[in-house]
């Protein structure tokens, strides 16, 4: 399949997904170039006001995240899983419902820091490493705030949600989260060779 046909066929599963759980993309155009603003600032030192650029176009994919007591939390969720993608995340929103979030993998495991330049809203950053399970949780970072949030060892990905809903659904380190878009993160399977026993 062509990147065109895979980028589209990738785009209309994250459009059936979403309307099966109810979320509105919001298809704007795509944007070629990133060219956001980069820490504005007032002069008295408080975060400035910056024109929201135009949203990305990123596919969607649905979340699991089972807790300790075996509940299982739903989120539908953005896939950063693109250099440009996952410079950008969730800067420039004004809101983040409770049930959707973003997905940030990465190709390889390894150590990941955040910080909230040109983020509007507090998030709660779940720190995954490559068999799912979940070795940290950054909760409620604040907006605009350009302090550097470590993953505190190497990860393979990273959900990000509204802050505060960690702690209201009992998420914490150890818990386990699935997704599809993971599910290719996983090393593959060893195959034995021979006769079978």
């Amino acid at each position: 399949m062509s990147p065109d046909l895979d980028r589209r066929h990738r785009l209309r599963q994250g459009a059936a997904l979403a309307a099966s759980l109810g979320v509105g993309l919001g298809l704007g155009p795509l944007v070629g170039s990133l060219g956001a603003p980069g820490g504005v600032r007032a002069q008295d030192g408080s975060a400035a006001t910056a024109a929201e650029p135009p949203r990305l176009v990123l596919p969607w994919t649905a979340v699991t995240v089972t807790t300790g007591d075996g509940a299982a939390h739903l989120f539908a969720a953005e896939l950063a899983d693109t250099e440009p993608a996952r410079s950008r995340g969730l800067m420039f929103r004004r809101s983040l419902p409770a049930d959707q979030g973003m997905l940030f993998v990465y190709q390889r495991v390894q150590p990941a820091a955040f910080w909230m330049r040109n983020t509007f809203i507090s998030l709660d950053m779940l720190f995954i490493r490559a068999d799912g399970v979940i070795h940290r949780v950054h909760a409620e970072a604040i907006p605009h705030d350009e302090t550097s949030i470590p993953s505190g060892a190497p990860i393979r990905a990273v959900l990000e949600i509204r802050g505060g809903e960690a702690a209201r659904r009992g998420i914490a380190a150890g818990d386990h989260v699935s997704a599809d878009a993971m599910r290719a993160m996983l090393p593959p399977r060893q195959e034995r060779l021979g006769p079978p026993d």
